[in-house]
């Protein structure tokens, strides 16, 4: 089209790669900090993947939760469940 300005196609492909960097790292962000697991002072949390006792018992502070272990070859298809319980009930 006569009149149309130029259309700056390497400037598109650079905003698009800084939009989405900028989203992975959002989502990255985002994922990391829903992986930390907090324990109360005064309790202990089981741990849970689907719904079976893992056998890890989380003491009170913070926690880095992930699915992935490595070495087990597996992906659960849910995060583990992580629930409260008082240091009496340990075992």
């Amino acid at each position: 089209m006569r009149g149309s300005p130029p259309v700056d196609v390497g400037g598109l492909a650079r905003s698009a790669t800084v939009i989405g960097l900028v989203l992975v790292l959002l989502v990255s962000m985002v994922g990391g900090v829903m992986a930390f697991e907090g324990v109360n002072e005064g309790n202990v949390k089981v741990v849970k993947n689907q719904g079976a006792v893992t056998g890890t018992v989380l003491e009170p502070g913070w926690h880095f939760i992930t699915t992935h272990r490595p070495g087990d070859g597996q992906h659960p298809d849910s995060p583990p469940d992580v629930h409260d319980e008082p240091p009496e009930r340990r075992r």
